[in-house]
């Protein structure tokens, strides 16, 4: 019986090593394409969420619910609506607003690090109930960590208001770990009135600029005049060394009640590195730009969101100087 030479097998083993090869080959870029795309999908869900934390809170940021009375319409809380920090609180445990507190308006109640670390922080006050917050099984309305609020005295006097004052920042353990999204609500806790819990991690970047009207804030009650409009975004270091801001003629010495809205850029980045890839890869910064990871071993994806928010509650006139109710501006 004739065989075959050796010619003929080694031809032979060419071709199915060739063949073993191409299919590897397939199913490591098929391996490689599936992970790419399950870590696109976890950083437009982690995107998306830091947007449905941040987002809605800004919108509610100085609301309070319009009273009428006989006297005309008025609201139980007249605080201030924001007050943010590019590079972190120096003092984010520092206890919560209160309306009683004539000698440090909120913008200075809050101080901020002078450093450029890039902790944003951002201060988001308003007046809860238990439509806009989870309530608890007392039917109190809650912070952003679930705890009961305490009731301050309201603008007005005589009645009391919920106020909630939820404190976002950024935390890390190292400098070359991405950041984390913590708040920390002004809930109550048994023996501690300060308490923060993490969010959201794998945040790089979150850039907050905020959008400063036009007109003077209203003599009587340091809130926006009805039709004033935002004409420029600026950096929470520029609103807090801005000197315009400081004319006499506003009754409160408050440069953060100037804020009508917020622009947020966030870059969030993968959890883990692509395996397989051999070059970092390019990403969208919040200028726009592309740029490439300067670190010749980066292999992490990455996303960046934009937003813009209104702050729509912050126009309210509120009270006179004498504690008339004033004729609220309804959006």
């Amino acid at each position: 019986m004739q065989g075959r030479s050796l010619i003929e097998l080694l031809v032979a083993m060419v071709i199915g090593l060739i063949v073993l090869g191409g299919i590897m080959l397939a199913t490591a870029s098929s391996t490689l394409s599936g992970s790419n795309s399950s870590t696109q999908s976890q950083l437009n869900e982690d995107a998306q969420t830091a947007l449905a934390i941040l987002v809605p809170q800004l919108r509610m940021a100085g609301f309070s619910t319009p009273i009428t009375s006989s006297a005309g319409s008025y609201k139980l809380f007249d605080g201030p609506a924001v007050r943010g920090c590019d590079n972190g609180f120096v003092n984010a445990d520092v206890a919560g607003w209160s309306p009683t507190n004539a000698v440090q308006p909120h913008s200075s109640h809050l101080t901020c690090n002078a450093g450029a670390d890039g902790a944003t922080s951002l201060s988001i006050m308003y007046e809860a109930d238990v439509f806009n917050t989870p309530s608890n099984a007392a039917n109190i309305p809650t912070d952003c960590l679930g705890r009961a609020l305490p009731a301050v005295p309201s603008a007005i006097g005589g009645s009391n208001v919920f106020v909630a004052e939820n404190r976002f920042f950024l935390s890390r353990d190292n400098a070359t770990d991405p950041w984390t999204l913590n708040c920390q609500g002004n809930g109550a806790v048994a023996g501690n009135n300060v308490r923060s819990e993490q969010l959201l991690n794998n945040i790089e970047t979150l850039q907050i600029t905020y959008g400063v009207v036009d007109g003077p804030v209203n003599d009587d009650t340091g809130r926006l005049e009805p039709g004033n409009s935002v004409v420029r975004y600026m950096t929470q270091q520029a609103i807090d060394a801005e000197n315009a801001f400081d004319a006499g003629t506003e009754r409160v010495n408050d440069r953060w009640r100037r804020v009508g809205s917020a622009r947020l850029c966030i870059t969030v980045r993968a959890a883990d590195p692509e395996p397989g890839a051999n070059a970092p890869f390019p990403y969208e910064d919040c200028s726009g730009a592309w740029i490439t990871p300067a670190d010749a071993a980066d292999r992490f994806l990455r996303k960046t969101v934009h937003a813009t928010v209104a702050l729509r509650n912050v126009s309210n006139p509120g009270l006179s100087a004498d504690g008339t109710p004033l004729e609220v501006d309804e959006p």
